[in-house]
């Protein structure tokens, strides 16, 4: 397999393997990498990240492993949080040769941290690169195009009903306990993939409503520790700039 010198691709024309990251983009990232020589699939690092079913790694329909998912799903998200950690694999085709057992790496630093193993997290929204490498002679096999947002809506979701918390808030009973898993959001009400390991919850009373785990994590137990009512805040990071609440009365 020859890899091509340069390469186009909707943002212009880099140095390295003709691919890039930038600011915005039409492309469509797709499951199939952009030179057709494999397959590129998108899997879960843990359960905070909504791309993929609760107890599985990799997005519904996809087998995790890209060479035996049927190919009329796409096993990618349309677009990965700010902050987010994921992984992607890559299966050549059959007939993609002296490729050895391909690496994978991000084009670009400004926008993708690369974690080692294929694992990536993501740094700054905009659009970019993940190419696989051969390790037979460093040419590039493949490329596939990752869209990153920024978070700017955050949802609160009832971990037992799996269901969005209602805008009135809710009611527990002194010495209850409930679990609560914060999802990402696009502008239009979409969850953003990618494990978010930025956000943080406080309560403004812990003598009512207690906080049973770290703060920075998704999915946050509580305990009602006393009568009265107390709010629930969640941040998608330290800077506090984007949040959501919930008041909760406990009896």
């Amino acid at each position: 397999m020859r890899a091509r010198g340069v390469i186009k691709v909707v943002c212009g024309v880099a140095a390295a393997f003709g691919i890039v990251a930038c600011a915005a983009s039409n492309a469509t990232p797709g499951r199939e990498g952009n030179l057709g020589h494999g397959l590129f699939e998108y899997q879960c690092l843990t359960d905070q990240d909504p791309a993929c079913p609760d107890g599985t790694n990799t997005m519904a329909g996809c087998g995790g492993f890209a060479g035996s998912t049927p190919s009329a799903t796409q096993c990618f998200p349309s677009t990965v949080a700010v902050g987010g950690r994921f992984k992607v694999q890559y299966t050549p085709n059959t007939d993609t040769t002296k490729v050895g057992n391909p690496t994978l790496k991000g084009v670009s630093t400004e926008f993708l941290a690369q974690l080692g193993d294929g694992q990536f997290k993501a740094i700054k929204a905009g659009w970019v690169g993940v190419y696989s490498q051969s390790t037979v002679d460093s040419t590039l096999v493949d490329y596939t195009l990752v869209k990153i947002a920024a978070i700017t809506r955050m949802q609160i979701v009832d971990v037992s009903t799996k269901k969005g918390v209602p805008p009135g808030g809710v009611a527990l009973v002194n010495g209850g306990t409930a679990a609560y898993k914060l999802n990402a959001l696009d502008p239009n009400g979409q969850p953003l993939a990618g494990a978010v390991e930025g956000f943080l919850w406080e309560t403004s009373d812990p003598k009512i409503v207690s906080l049973s785990d770290d703060p920075h994590t998704a999915t946050m137990n509580v305990k009602a520790a006393g009568v009265g009512t107390a709010t629930l805040t969640a941040y998608a990071d330290d800077t506090k700039q984007v949040n959501t609440t919930l008041q909760i009365v406990v009896q």
